[in-house]
């Protein structure tokens, strides 16, 4: 019995270009290690290995536009990224530990627009992190 998806979806994808022992997201070389911790996900039946949220998170949070700020889909990403780190009960000061300096900015910076609810009209959320969740983010990145 066949089924039809009724919303559209996306996913990035990145494979080596220039040097094909290398793939970059944003300002993140991907390594061994970041495969090595990927995970399988069922999508619709179909098994799909990508990389730990972690490695997603740092990724999502290195990508910037001129302006120095993930593109607002990215944005979107990284929220429904910290949803699933509060559905595995990942704890604020578990995320930051993973995290770079400027990559705990960028949270920061991201969980304040947050406060001012700029950011509550995420066109698809998956899993959106709780306001109290956020606002632990937000004063462990301090």
């Amino acid at each position: 019995q066949a089924f039809h998806i009724t919303q559209k979806y996306e996913a990035d994808v990145y494979y080596p270009m220039r040097n094909p022992n290398e793939i970059k997201i944003g300002t993140l070389l991907i390594t061994q290690q970041d495969f090595d911790e990927s995970e399988v996900i069922d999508v619709y039946g179909v098994p799909i290995r990508v990389l730990s949220p972690f490695t997603q998170l740092q990724a999502k949070l290195g990508i910037t536009t001129g302006e120095n700020v993930p593109r607002r889909k990215d944005i979107f990403d990284i929220f429904d990224l910290l949803g699933v780190f509060e559905k595995r009960g990942v704890t604020a000061k578990g995320i930051i530990e993973k995290l770079g300096a400027n990559e705990v900015r960028m949270l920061h910076y991201l969980t304040s627009l947050d406060e001012k609810n700029e950011l509550r009209r995420h066109p698809h959320p998956l899993v959106l992190a709780n306001k109290p969740y956020l606002k632990t983010i937000r004063s462990a990145s301090k």
